[in-house]
């Protein structure tokens, strides 16, 4: 196994645990540096900063924390934090799963897909949602490396993983599935309060269909799920390309 060169970066912020224990759980591989946002970031999506200065703060040989986005961090660490440019862009390790709707809002795999932008093959992990703020780091490390371990063993090309880890014990977590993404909408996701304020969040409301990745976690499994950069609907450009003519 050839030395690699890892990038990582998050939407929790330089102060999450994740990120030293994704550091830590694929150290082995080779050098490894992190670029984070400076502050949590939760919910910025593929947002990049533009027109604006992005101040950079270096914590340690190898710790750059940033005052812009996820997708910003991976920007700078391709194209002037890194030595050169990376073989790998990790993204995580996040408290709190990112399924099915969620790879659209969340700044962690934003920051994986930004990689994946520039063909570099990307990973975004997420750890299950803890209402006692308790994660199973181990676990979320455990499976990290042995996804990745197995990808590198078979030799397997990819473009874009998101990968979500029930957050519990290793021993109760039952294997590994290969899913597609499920559906998760939200029931009343505004919130209108006193004084003309609103809250954007609502009680989410899973649909736990067989082969997704709600119903993988749901039951125990880690989800990992391929992802395509290009949105295009083929089915459906073929559709219209039948029936209309301009």
């Amino acid at each position: 196994m050839s030395k690699k060169l890892i990038l990582i970066s998050n939407d929790d912020g330089v102060e999450s645990e994740g990120i030293y224990r994704l550091r830590e759980a694929v150290s082995h591989l080779g050098d490894v540096y992190i670029v984070v946002p400076d502050k949590e970031r939760s919910g910025a999506s593929h947002s990049i900063t533009l027109r604006k200065p992005i101040k950079v703060k270096k914590l340690d040989e190898r710790v750059f924390a940033i005052t812009g986005t996820p997708a910003d961090c991976i920007l700078l660490g391709i194209f002037e934090l890194l030595p050169r440019r990376p073989d790998l862009v990790l993204s995580g390790i996040n408290k709190g799963y990112n399924l099915g709707e969620d790879v659209f809002y969340s700044g962690t795999v934003a920051a994986a897909r930004e990689g994946a932008i520039y063909n570099i093959p990307a990973i975004a992990i997420s750890l299950g949602n803890s209402p006692t703020n308790e994660y199973y780091w181990e676990t979320g490390m455990h499976f990290t490396r042995l996804i990745i371990d197995e990808i590198e063993k078979l030799r397997l090309d990819f473009e874009l993983l998101n990968v979500n880890i029930p957050n519990k014990p290793i021993k109760e977590i039952r294997g590994i599935r290969i899913v597609r993404l499920g559906r998760r909408a939200y029931r009343d996701p505004v919130e209108k309060r006193e004084n003309d304020t609103y809250y954007i969040g609502g009680e989410p409301l899973w649909s736990k269909e067989p082969g997704t990745d709600l119903k993988a976690v749901s039951d125990d499994f880690v989800a990992l799920t391929p992802l395509n950069i290009d949105l295009t609907n083929y089915d459906e450009l073929k559709r219209l390309q039948w029936e209309l003519s301009f």
